[in-house]
């Protein structure tokens, strides 16, 4: 399980691909999903499957949550927020690997299917064993996460 600050800094245990550094998936992340609806600010945190490599493409699978907040009167207020998994692509380039494009699944009945085509199948098998498992436990400790940068940010420690 990786968990990202807001400086896109990852546990130790988790190696993104050579090139490519947890702030500069965490920036995407943040920046190229998911835009704010209310006037806050987006935060995000996710958890790394793996990646692969196809045709001189590197494409990294992620659970990922994004949650907009903003302060009003000294409190946390949520705003627009979505969790689920997604695969971000890098193409080389001279600092390394740069994020180019991102996968969504898509919605209602083609949700599972475009997964699969998303994902590796050893990836695609997690998410659908685990369902349970990324709806509770993971996705509390994402959300726990991302309220923490939140309350950082706004300095509401």
């Amino acid at each position: 399980m990786v968990i990202t600050d807001s400086t896109g800094n990852i546990s130790d245990k988790t190696k993104l691909p050579k090139g490519v550094s947890g702030k500069e998936v965490y920036a995407y992340l943040q920046s190229n999903v998911l835009q704010p609806n209310l006037s806050g600010k987006m935060f995000c945190a996710y958890s790394l499957f793996g990646s692969e490599v196809k045709n001189n493409k590197t494409y990294m699978c992620f659970w990922a949550l994004w949650e907009e907040y903003r302060s009003e009167n000294r409190k946390l207020v949520e705003g627009t927020g979505m969790g689920c998994p997604i695969t971000l692509i890098a193409t080389p380039s001279q600092q390394g690997y740069t994020i180019t494009e991102h996968q969504l699944p898509e919605n209602g009945a083609a949700y599972a299917p475009s997964i699969k085509k998303m994902f590796p199948l050893e990836y695609y098998n997690e998410i659908f064993s685990k369902t349970q498992l990324f709806n509770t436990v993971i996705a509390k400790e994402l959300m726990d996460n991302v309220e923490q940068q939140a309350r950082k940010y706004y300095s509401l420690q």
